[in-house]
């Protein structure tokens, strides 16, 4: 783990008994979805989980984060929308 902290992979929040790690790839991985999404609108989940290579689970989970920040909306339904980036 002290590696990891070296190279700022992790970040820790709070204090050492009721803090949490975080992970920067998270950071890295919404930017990679963001960027997907502007070069194509109509993208779907089981494109973003194999271009970015993580399972389709994680790719739902954080465009929930990024729908509830307001930095994505889903414009139309599942099969005829397109994504639109906020911010």
């Amino acid at each position: 783990m002290t590696n990891l902290k070296k190279n700022n992979t992790l970040e820790r929040i709070g204090n050492e008994k009721t803090g949490r790690w975080k992970s920067n790839q998270t950071d890295v991985r919404v930017e990679l979805i963001l960027k997907q999404i502007k070069l194509n609108p109509e993208i779907i989940i089981l494109q973003l989980s194999k271009l970015i290579n993580v399972s389709k689970s994680t790719i739902l989970r954080t465009i929930e984060k990024l729908k509830k920040t307001n930095r994505l909306e889903r414009i139309g339904d599942e099969k005829t929308g397109y994504w639109k980036v906020l911010k």
